[in-house]
């Protein structure tokens, strides 16, 4: 493996320089010290994309390590801390034999005790296999250097030797790396671990010398995680529609069974896919590489002549030597910021793919810590991650409770829907031209892109499934991918689930999906209380609606009691018989009820890594997650809610998110307000949801608001001054400055953000990004300035709006 050990002092600047050593270099490490960091990202699209970084930053100004590794191959970080007021970084490379890379960075003032307690707390991380290098920063007043040998002349200096002796630790670096002292320093227990050492001080610039070497372990790097994409053309696709046309619907018609049918379907479809259409590898984190023009190529070779004359001839050769070290820095700059130029132009859709590539964090799930175990083997995190997700399930059993109001025989009924070729031929048009995963194989690339043939056959099986009542097995499987969220990224509670279902099944669910919403806000039956995903309603109309009630209410009774109510995993939870009893009461019967039990029954999921997977773990309850149809059964589910709670106490759904409010002036106007708390609590218990008390808040708004207490339980509701509303930091005067404060905070360190990703000086491609990622956070939500009478938002948002524009 061939690496890089070099002090940087600060890797902000040195981006662009440091991505081209790396490319001509093609290193496996790099390892840096003093890399001034304060956040886990590196805003550099090359480094980002083909290597893998791990931090060791300091909250203060200075110091920090990073270790970029190559993503051909897999480490996962031992530790990470800043201690005795120095760094450690250890992380340990897998199917290496064991190695670990130990970075670390002391600074040049260490006192004594804290160099004594690092090279004791080292002494317990070194194992046989370790590689320890770094910026020890042991000047010339504390060793010297002899044959190689470091002799003490400090108190200091003997702590270093006695650790090296104690250790049996052996320095690979032949020369001085900084001036006439050897700070920077490579050791070993193995002799032979390291080899063909070069000290550079023409590679970066920088006040040390880079260490060029390689360790000798046999170079086992990871597979590149290998998938497979159909690239198609309008020629093949021509011809797999006429094979297909030619082949399939009489093979399917031999079928009896939906199942049987839609087995023939996907496996025929690919037998002609593999024929007409064949699979080409795709490795995702491919090696990004930049040509290079070749008088920047021979300017670094013509910068390592002058070094060496340099040496030898110092007066005559320094000058030339820094002027080409500026020009090529300068070129290297140039060449980044006009390749960044001409993709930004040509469309204005990179700009998001652009940002994302320099801010993306390394995803992999390298190692996490489930059961006081630490599980590498991707087949082992994977069953741990689903053992996990499987945990917010909810296993109990339920009894419907019995339907008390009046038989409504005239209640409108929706039993069953048509399917049209030319409706569906639309929707696989829309489709987004995208090769997503999909557990039957069939994404939605290829449905948008063979939608003429498929469109009759694909009408003849959701027409069969729905008169059958029945899904294909695998529509009823998910894959779960783990997303990290925030916090140690070895901690599965850190991750969020991403499913992701059958393409094909998602196309069905649309349609069914339209059908029933037209016929819920046909008959009015979504209640009006409840402004997620209903077409017409949003964030900001439910805003707009509690704010008007509260300025209103205020002139009257001048004090709001608000709650705000989490419901614990709702989604999750929620019991499959009392959902089908909502379903049916809500007037959903016939074929179609029929069919969404099949959608709610027997499904599974098996979660993702790379190219591994867990085993298949049943879903005991919820919504499926990655459905189309998942957020409007938890509408349906969630809808008489409201209905229950009583006409004085007001009630505004967002999905799950549930708030009561209640304005009175006297103790007898909170009465209600208690019995509204009763009754979700016994609505919770009866539909087999759980509310979540650590996140359940009360606001008190009004100058000599008394402040009730109020229990869920025995708990009484935490008081806040200040909380997020949908979005809107709302606080207890009404006078939204904390949320003023937080966006224009916001929108700062955005733009602070993106002055560190993007090198373009373009106007046009500046006012993009502004539009695309700043402006937003300045405009959501601005319909609310309307229903403040006291103040005006807008007014204290012209001056972040007007210093972002220039």
């Amino acid at each position: 493996m061939s690496g890089v050990l070099l002090n940087i002092r600060s890797l902000n600047n040195k981006l662009d320089e440091l991505a081209f050593v790396a490319e001509i270099k093609n290193f496996d490490f790099i390892c840096l010290t003093e890399s001034w960091l304060k956040e886990n990202f590196i805003p550099n699209e090359i480094l980002n994309i083909n290597f893998n970084p791990y931090f060791c930053n300091r909250s203060s100004k200075g110091g920090g390590c990073l270790i970029l590794l190559n993503k051909k191959f897999k480490a996962f970080i031992r530790s990470s801390e800043s201690k005795y007021n120095s760094e450690i970084l250890i992380i340990q490379l897998q199917n290496c034999k064991n190695t670990t890379l130990i970075l670390i960075y002391r600074p040049p003032h260490c006192s004594l005790s804290n160099t004594k307690n690092l090279l004791v707390l080292l002494s317990d991380k070194i194992t046989e296999n370790s590689i320890l290098l770094g910026d020890f920063n042991f000047g010339t007043k504390d060793l010297n250097w002899i044959n190689n040998t470091p002799i003490p002349k400090t108190k200091i200096g003997e702590l270093f030797t006695q650790f090296i002796n104690q250790n049996c630790l052996n320095n690979s670096v032949t020369g001085p790396t900084r001036g006439n002292a050897y700070l920077d320093l490579i050791l070993s227990k193995n002799p032979n671990a390291i080899s063909n050492i070069s000290i550079d001080a023409s590679l970066i610039t920088s006040d040390h010398n880079a260490i060029i070497f390689e360790i000798n372990i046999p170079k086992v790097a990871t597979t590149n995680d290998k998938y497979s994409i159909r690239k198609y053309t309008k020629e093949n696709i021509a011809n797999f529609n006429s094979q297909f046309i030619n082949n399939i619907p009489a093979t399917i018609h031999n079928a009896f069974t939906l199942e049987h049918k839609y087995n023939v379907f996907t496996s025929e479809i690919k037998s002609i896919l593999d024929i007409q259409i064949p699979q080409i590898e795709y490795i995702p984190h491919k090696k990004l590489k930049i040509n290079y023009p070749i008088s920047l190529l021979a300017s670094i070779k013509e910068k390592k002549r002058l070094y060496k004359l340099m040496k030898r001839h110092p007066d005559q050769y320094t000058g030339k030597y820094q002027s080409i070290s500026l020009y090529i820095k300068i070129q290297t700059k140039k060449l980044l910021e006009n390749r960044e130029n001409n993709m930004l132009i040509k469309d204005n859709k990179y700009i998001f793919k652009h940002i994302k590539k320099l801010s993306q964090t390394n995803q992999n799930i390298i190692t996490i810590t489930y059961k006081n175990k630490y599980l590498h083997n991707d087949t082992d995190k994977c069953n741990a991650f689903a053992e996990h997700f499987s945990k917010c399930f909810n296993n109990n059993s339920y009894n419907v409770p019995p339907f008390n109001g009046p038989i409504n025989h005239n209640q409108p009924v929706i039993e069953d829907i048509d399917f049209d070729v030319v409706s569906i031929l639309e929707i696989l048009k829309r489709l987004p031209n995208k090769e997503s995963t999909s557990p039957d194989g069939l994404s939605y690339r290829f449905l948008k892109n063979c939608h003429m043939s498929l469109a009759l056959t694909i009408t003849e099986l959701f027409r069969l499934s729905l008169d059958s009542g029945e899904l294909p097995k695998i529509w009823k499987e998910s894959i779960v991918i783990p997303i990290h969220k925030k916090g140690d990224k070895t901690y599965p509670d850190n991750y969020r689930p991403i499913s992701l279902t059958c393409c094909l099944c998602r196309v069905m669910e649309k349609i069914v999906n339209q059908r029933i919403t037209d016929f819920l806000n046909t008959n009015k039956l979504f209640s009006d209380n409840q402004f997620g995903f209903i077409k017409g309603r949003s964030t900001t109309t439910q805003l707009i609606s509690t704010l008007d009630e509260w300025y209103e209410a205020i002139n009257n009774k001048p004090n709001i009691d608000c709650i705000y109510i989490d419901f614990k995993k709702a989604f999750d939870t929620v019991p499959h018989n009392l959902l089908l009893n909502k379903i049916f009461q809500i007037g959903i019967r016939g074929k179609l009820f029929k069919w969404i039990s099949s959608f709610l029954s027997e499904r599974t999921f098996k979660v993702k890594i790379q190219n591994t997977y867990s085993n298949e773990t049943p879903v005991l309850s919820g919504v499926p997650q990655g459905s189309v149809l998942g957020p409007l059964l938890f509408l349906i589910y969630i809808n008489d809610l409201p209905d229950k709670i009583p006409k004085t106490v007001k009630a505004k759904l967002f999905a799950d998110d549930l708030k009561i409010y209640g304005f009175h002036k006297a103790k007898k106007d909170k009465t209600d307000i208690h019995k509204t708390i009763k009754v979700i609590e016994d609505w919770t218990e009866l539909w087999g949801l759980t509310i979540s008390l650590e996140k359940t808040f009360i606001v008190y708004i009004g100058k000599n608001n008394p402040k009730e207490q109020y229990k869920l339980g025995n708990n009484t509701i935490i008081e806040v001054e200040t909380i997020s509303d949908l979005g809107i930091l709302i606080d207890n005067k009404l006078k939204f400055s904390e949320h003023i404060n937080n966006i224009t905070r916001n929108a700062y360190l955005r733009m602070r953000q993106l002055f560190k990703y993007i090198k373009s000086r373009r106007i046009k491609v500046w006012v993009n990004i502004y539009k695309s990622y700043v402006r937003p956070l300045l405009e959501y939500a601005p319909e609310m300035q309307a229903t403040n009478k006291r103040h005006s938002v807008d007014a204290d948002l012209s001056p972040i709006n007007q210093k972002c524009h220039n």
